[in-house]
């Protein structure tokens, strides 16, 4: 059984009632997937990308991780462990033009590898933290095909994926069918 609640993740008051509201439903949660992100038409370069862009995009991708994971944490921890899944992407980890989305990115997989630092007991691997309290991990999405990933069309595509997030995340294929995700209607 899965609970929605509407909030701004980048409101620290509203991911607090959320967070709230969920465990006076349920009692506790197991789980938590941060999933809430996503770039803008207007992200460019460092050089001329708008600041406004920066903060919008930080704000919603970084910091709405942060605050998610800042108020669930804890309570993942009363109720004896659970997951953390914060989900980033590939251009986190290879060069692309949206330079504040990919910014926003690599500091989700960093805030993830630390928090697995702290609140997981790190496995012999450790790649793959494997928690006695908690279990994080950084999940990663193939393409998918939007206005904005349309303009990158004409990026190079060096190395496999694979290798790309090797050390994040084991035995996940991005696009299994070899094709570019459609976002829903």
């Amino acid at each position: 059984e899965a609970h929605f609640v509407e909030m701004d993740v980048t409101d620290d008051a509203q991911v607090e009632r959320a967070v709230s509201e969920t465990i006076e439903g349920f009692g506790k949660f197991d789980v938590r997937y941060n999933c809430a992100g996503g770039s803008m038409a207007e992200d460019a370069p460092v050089t001329t990308v708008a600041p406004w862009i920066w903060d919008h995009t930080i704000g919603l991708d970084l910091k709405g991780t942060f605050l998610c994971c800042r108020h669930a944490i804890p309570k993942l921890v009363e109720a004896g462990g659970g997951a953390v899944v914060n989900m980033s992407s590939l251009a986190a980890l290879r060069g692309v033009p949206t330079h504040v989305y990919s910014a926003a990115k690599g500091g989700v997989i960093s805030l993830t590898r630390s928090l697995a630092a702290t609140y997981s007991e790190p496995a012999q691997d450790v790649r793959e933290p494997v928690g006695l309290l908690l279990q994080l991990r950084v999940g990663e999405v193939g393409h998918v095909s939007t206005p904005v990933t349309a303009s990158q069309r004409h990026l190079p595509r060096t190395g496999t994926v694979r290798m790309a997030v090797d050390c994040l995340v084991r035995d996940v294929q991005p696009t299994p069918t070899g094709q570019a995700g459609q976002p829903s209607a």
